[in-house]
């Protein structure tokens, strides 16, 4: 108890106040709101900076370039299919060893059969950028779960593409250096 009432003491010392409440109160109103406001800007700023820092230090980890990346890709939306191949075809282009695991809708493009829209302005398809990622080393698979709830098999895959092992799939997401992607 002698602690908090030392603590307390200390705090209406640094905080201007003397004693009687009242005028003290009467006294202090406009500097406390003054003080109010000048603490929210402090506390503002100490946030500021140290979000600043934070992102900075982020950054920082990532300073070495990326040189394995894990991407899910599980839109049926063709304009979404084809931004995501065109990024990770771009980055395997810079050199990062690149997995693209193809779920739910999207597992539509590693079938043989299925048609694949081309999207403007290099009038290209979904599956065509998918194909060339694969003519560049990627490792494609679709998820576990999309060939038997599709009624299809492996053999109705495009060559190359198989499906994927979830132990395996884990063990990539949670491996060092690797950075996940979704679309």
């Amino acid at each position: 108890m002698t602690n908090f009432k030392n603590l307390f003491n200390r705090l209406k010392a640094v905080l201007g106040f003397h004693g009687d409440h009242e005028a003290d109160v009467a006294q202090h109103s406009n500097r406390v709101s003054l003080g109010l406001l000048r603490k929210t800007i402090a506390l503002t700023s100490v946030f500021f900076m140290l979000s600043a820092f934070t992102v900075t230090a982020s950054a920082s980890e990532h300073d070495e370039p990326v040189k394995q990346v894990f991407v899910t890709l599980t839109s049926a939306e063709t304009q979404t299919q084809g931004m995501a191949l065109v990024l990770t075809n771009a980055m395997q282009a810079q050199g990062a060893e690149v997995e693209l695991l193809l779920c739910d809708g999207a597992g539509q493009l590693a079938v043989t059969d299925a048609p694949s829209e081309r999207l403007a302005p290099r009038d290209v398809s979904p599956k065509m950028m998918l194909k060339n990622l694969m003519q560049g080393g990627a490792k494609v698979q679709v998820c576990a779960l999309f060939l038997p709830n599709a009624g299809l098999s492996d053999t109705d895959l495009l060559e190359g593409i198989s499906a994927a092992q979830p132990p395996a799939i884990a063990e990539r997401l949670l491996a060092e250096g690797v950075r996940v992607f979704n679309f």
